[in-house]
């Protein structure tokens, strides 16, 4: 879930010089914020391939995942604090391989959240249809037709576009009481789980082919840095005075890694010791996410019945405004770039806004019938793309700048090598799974 009033691309306060304020950043508030910023819709896809994974390339994993997460976020914060001045991420791109290569950059940001949207724009169709036909609605699941697909778009960009103010305070609010609600139901699965699942041991080949699958999807439930720009700015005008800006970030970064390891991890096994493989396997075919496969499950009695699908669709649509935002706030961005750098024109944004809109709408519908596996856009295309900024850029930076020697840590070289793994695990656990199957 991306911090929805903040553009990762924008670069307003690059070149400001650092100032004290009198205010100083609240640590709780940017740790919930960096909390807030990785759960999203896409943690509910995470238990349909561990499910289908099993549960012991998924211990195995989970093992590893506090040094992998800390220590990348970690490299951001080096990255961001090394500037004299005060630069977001994409400005600090800027500072070190020029305006060319930050407007490629800010490109692939953008494709990467774009692939994010149609993620959720599919997951809405195909829950929402299967819901539908669940209530008896209707007869037949009308994801399966063009026209569904369009009028959840049409309903989601009207309110995007009249009702911004109103769905940024919704929001809010409501994107901490899914947390909550998360929660509940995996403290509420506790009674339903199968330790047995334990005693399954899969062949070793078997154990490494899921860990190439599950990375990927494990990776982006545990990314926060779009939103580290802002509160790396905040601490710098607050504290680098005293020079403890650094440890109190990076501090913040420690604490919102291991809160976010402990909440991610408790509902993936939660879900994957309550459910057999079986149901995994068919929600996986089906596109549909754990929360309305639980729903299913629990049909007859009981809180879930029903509403789990409700909770599903409820952060499925959060996450889908919230990438939306991002999405057009750089895309708009982009254009306004390119007219003024490449034709020498002035731009009426208001026209560009409707230029992003109908585009936006169009690809998104067309990409969303096309009804393209969820778990394979983020494992795929987004993951990559997101692991290519997070874990292999920022190390880059680091070796081939002298300046920034002090960083040329081991821990890095490690963080660089998982970045490379993510670009390729998807597809590589997929080839091994068809070599050895």
């Amino acid at each position: 879930m991306i911090d929805m009033e903040k553009n990762v691309f924008e670069v307003p306060p690059s070149n400001y010089e650092i100032e004290e304020v009198k205010q100083k950043p609240s640590a709780i508030y940017w740790v919930f914020t960096m909390f807030g910023t990785a759960v999203g819709a896409g943690i509910l896809y995470l238990p349909i391939q561990a499910g289908v994974s099993g549960i012991w390339p998924l211990m195995i994993i989970s093992i590893f995942m506090f040094p992998v997460v800390y220590f990348s976020h970690k490299a951001i914060v080096d990255l961001l604090i090394s500037n004299r001045l005060l630069r977001d991420y994409s400005g600090s791109i800027n500072k070190h391989f020029g305006i060319l290569f930050g407007f490629i950059i800010n490109m692939f940001f953008f494709i990467a959240w774009f692939f994010c949207l149609t993620a959720y724009s599919i997951g809405l169709n195909e829950n929402i249809g299967i819901y539908l036909e669940y209530l008896g609605i209707t007869a037949d699941n009308l994801a399966r037709t063009t026209y569904l697909s369009f009028i959840i778009l049409i309903i989601l960009f009207g309110m995007i576009k009249y009702c911004r103010a109103i769905l940024l305070k919704i929001m809010s609010a409501l994107s901490m009481l899914l947390i909550i609600l998360l929660f509940g139901i995996s403290v509420y699965l506790i009674p339903h789980w199968n330790l047995n699942l334990f005693l399954v041991i899969p062949k070793v080949s078997d154990i490494i082919i899921h860990i190439l699958l599950i990375i990927p999807l494990l990776v982006m439930s545990f990314v926060f840095f779009p939103a580290m720009s802002a509160m790396v700015i905040a601490y710098r005008r607050s504290y680098d005075v005293d020079q403890t800006s650094e440890k109190r970030l990076k501090r913040i970064v420690f604490h919102s890694t291991w809160l976010l390891l402990v909440f991610v991890l408790f509902f993936v096994f939660s879900c994957v010791l309550s459910v057999p493989q079986e149901a995994f396997q068919a929600a996986l075919k089906q596109n549909i996410n754990c929360l309305t496969l639980i729903s299913m499950k629990f049909n007859e009695a009981g809180p879930l019945a029903g509403i789990g699908t409700l909770i599903g669709l409820a952060a499925l649509i959060t996450s889908f405004i919230g990438v939306f935002f991002a999405v057009s706030e750089s895309s708009r961005h982009i254009i306004i770039i390119i007219c003024r750098s490449w034709f020498k024109k002035k731009v009426d944004k208001n026209k560009v806004d409707n230029v992003v809109i109908i585009f936006l709408l169009l690809f998104l519908w067309g990409l969303t019938i096309t009804n393209l596996s969820v778990i394979a856009i983020f494992s795929a295309l987004v993951t990559p793309l997101v692991a290519f900024f997070l874990y292999v850029l920022p190390i880059v930076i680091f070796y081939i700048k002298p300046s920034l020697k002090m960083y040329r840590k081991p821990i890095n070289i490690v963080v660089f090598c998982v970045g490379i793994l993510l670009l390729f695990s998807f597809e590589l656990g997929k080839l091994l799974g068809m070599l050895f199957k």
